[in-house]
């Protein structure tokens, strides 16, 4: 299988799709350095969101280059959530479905297990306080996660890919699982492949 970076050499096309896919990242910069630069601090999120509604999840399936069905075994770097610290934090999934990406999910390297040596933990970074409009996870509880697959820098292709939360949506890179949210999935997903294939 080829690489995520020999994958864009190969398809010009889905280069701007990629392009696209840089569009949470800079709004995620955004939230993240509006303090520093004197800009409205992202506490203020919650004042933005009056009469916002959010992007469905079927939308957020689209958009999103991988997504995934995962308990949260582990949150890291929760120490430095404000007032001293970015906001910013990682957490440590089981991963127990793929639903969408998986080529690109596939080059993300797997977490030694604590327990079952057949389950498959990766580090997810992204999270955070709903303070700063970000997703909020909580350890123990399982989620359908949006991310966006980030090839590691050193150009190496055994380096694989970060995975990273995706937000094409304040708040919206995770929500709590349940049936309902996956069926809604797998029926975007599989009209996904039925376009892809027509």
């Amino acid at each position: 299988m080829p690489s995520y970076s020999q994958q864009l050499k190969q398809e010009p096309a889905t280069m701007r799709t990629h392009i696209l896919s840089a569009f949470p990242c800079i709004v995620i910069w955004i939230v993240f350095t509006a303090p520093q630069l004197g800009l409205p601090s992202a506490e203020a999120c919650n004042m933005r969101t009056e009469g916002w509604e959010p992007t469905s999840l079927e939308n957020r399936t689209v958009m999103a280059q991988v997504v995934i069905a995962g308990t949260v075994l582990r949150l890291r770097d929760r120490a430095l959530t404000p007032p001293g610290g970015s906001g910013v934090y990682s957490a440590e999934v089981r991963v127990d479905e793929v639903y969408k990406g998986y080529p690109f999910f596939n080059q993300a390297t797997a977490l030694p297990s604590y327990s079952d040596p057949g389950d498959k933990v990766y580090l997810i970074r992204g999270f955070g306080s709903r303070e700063r409009c970000l997703a909020q996870v909580m350890q123990g509880k399982k989620y359908i996660i949006f991310l966006t697959a980030v090839p590691v820098t050193g150009g190496r292709e055994e380096d694989g890919v970060r995975l990273i939360a995706r937000y094409d949506d304040i708040f919206g890179a995770a929500v709590e699982f349940d049936a309902e949210q996956e069926r809604k999935i797998h029926n975007v997903v599989g009209k996904c492949r039925l376009f892809m294939l027509s």
